[in-house]
């Protein structure tokens, strides 16, 4: 298999087209809290809060347009929305978006508030909702009787012949996707992306806030770079955390999976140190060709090792277990005096089908089978089979819909804000490459690139760098820009 050469040429890349961008004016003047506005077009409507983690909190639904393209479509939604006022002097109103999409920042919100400072709750307001179709909004959709969630069925091992694999899955997929969308055909042509701006600008003008200070994780920074480019003025501060990338398509995203794979892999190599780097590779190029059984009695393939090796690309805390995993299988295959047994499987969630619809629903190519099988086969030669599978997947979750009617908005010049973004970015990010987060600051003027040497897809609080933490914290508390930054990696 063709390989990225390592670590070198991931520094390399992420040191192309750096530079120095002008600061971003400073101000802390103090905001008046989020109140619902009676008098808006919008309303929100008081409610029970509806988890125990919620105490304290003031929940409530807003009442919006389903198609706000159509006026004459008399269909709503109900946006949920909890609200966590600051404790201190207000310096603004927080609101987010945790990724997915369709992951709801209501029902994730202890993970949320532990990762925020106590400095950034206490001067804050802190605003939940779950974008339509998501969460404790409604409706969402039903009746889906096929779980798509599988990846793609590989040999363990040996040769993979891609066109084939690529028929079975899509024609699975397929049916799948379009089982579905025909159960929801009044839901799922209205979950993108162009709707939940307006949602979100809807949100804005209910709460009475004049701009929102807004973090948005991974696909919700899909959201900022479109809420900016439709609302500039809304907003006071952008935090853009683990990017995804600006003016794409399906087709560009799958097509990145093996690179980004492999850039991945090479920073946990890097991290794990060289003599497990070695054998890590080492590992992946003998499970082509055999399996092993490990101590617990479970066959390893090559798939369950890599699917272990990304996991913790993505998780910096999971670095320890790739680790432990690389000793016992290179105990396991070669022969090697240490053997640590691997931890067990962490529960993989998934996805779900509104995040197809709402991913769907931002794009309009539809990649045929024989070009999806050619991208298939390139990320897998370019980096493992686990790439391979990746992008097929990808590809997957739109096979037999609709091209979207109302795609994101292309951007075709610099945006200007009067507080430029802050993005932050890890190297060895699994899920984004480096070069997105690259690609959305080119699209801001004046914007701020933070790149954190190691592994993690989205970074602000879960990461352990205060290079990376204390910059973030001090753009969003007093508008401090950092410049373009480079943290270096900590360990966990």
């Amino acid at each position: 298999m063709r390989r990225l050469s390592r670590i070198g040429s991931v520094a390399a890349v992420a040191a192309v087209g750096l530079t120095l961008l002008a600061p971003a004016s400073a101000g802390t003047a103090a905001q008046a809290p989020a109140t619902p506005n009676t008098t808006a077009a919008y309303a929100l409507t008081p409610g029970p809060c509806a988890l125990p983690r919620l105490k304290g909190w003031a929940c409530s639904t807003l009442d919006v347009p389903l198609d706000w393209f159509d006026s004459a479509n008399p269909d709503r939604a109900k946006i949920a929305v909890a609200v966590h006022r600051a404790t201190g002097a207000r310096r603004g109103t927080l609101t987010l978006n945790p990724g997915g999409p369709g992951i709801s920042s209501i029902l994730t919100s202890d993970v949320i508030m532990t990762r925020l400072p106590a400095t950034v709750k206490r001067h804050f307001d802190i605003v939940l909702w779950d974008p339509r179709g998501t969460g404790l909004s409604t409706p969402v959709p039903t009746g889906c009787t096929t779980n798509p969630n599988a990846l793609p069925v590989i040999p363990a091992t040996g040769s993979i012949d891609w066109s084939s694999v690529t028929q079975t899955f899509l024609a699975a997929q397929r049916a799948a996707n379009q089982q579905c969308y025909e159960a929801n055909l009044d839901l799922a042509p209205y979950l993108g992306t162009q709707f939940v701006v307006r949602d979100l600008d809807a949100l804005r003008q209910a709460l009475n806030v004049s701009r929102w200070t807004y973090w948005g994780m991974s696909y919700g920074t899909r959201i900022g770079l479109l809420y900016a480019q439709h609302y500039p003025s809304r907003i006071r501060a952008l935090l853009l955390d683990g990017p995804v990338q600006p003016n794409s398509s399906i087709t560009d995203i799958a097509t990145s999976r093996g690179a980004t794979l492999e850039a991945a892999l090479a920073m946990l190599g890097a991290i794990m140190g060289p003599v497990r780097s070695a054998r890590m590779y080492r590992v992946i190029d003998a499970l082509n060709l055999r399996t092993y059984v490990d101590a617990d009695g479970r066959t390893v393939t090559r798939e369950s090792f890599l699917a272990k090796m990304m996991r913790a690309a993505g998780s910096q805390a999971l670095v320890p277990n790739a680790a432990d995993l690389v000793d016992s299988a290179y105990a396991a295959l070669f022969g090697s005096a240490r053997s640590l047994t691997p931890r067990a499987d962490e529960p993989d969630h998934g996805f779900t089908y509104a995040r197809r619809f709402i991913n769907c629903g931002d794009y309009r190519d539809r990649p045929s089978v024989a070009q999806t099988a050619a991208i298939a086969d390139t990320s897998a030669e370019s980096g493992t089979v686990r790439a391979g599978q990746a992008a097929l997947f990808w590809l997957g979750w739109c096979a037999g819909l609709p091209p979207a009617e109302h795609p994101v908005s292309r951007v075709s010049s610099p945006i200007t804000l009067a507080n430029p973004p802050v993005l932050l970015k890890a190297l060895g990010d699994d899920a984004t490459p480096w070069v997105w987060a690259r690609q959305m600051a080119n699209y801001f003027r004046g914007a701020s690139l933070i790149t954190y040497e190691g592994v993690g897809h989205v970074l602000y609080g879960r990461t352990p760098s205060r290079c990376v933490n204390g910059a973030a914290t001090a753009y969003l508390l007093r508008l401090k820009s950092p410049g373009n930054l480079t943290c270096p990696y900590v360990p966990s």
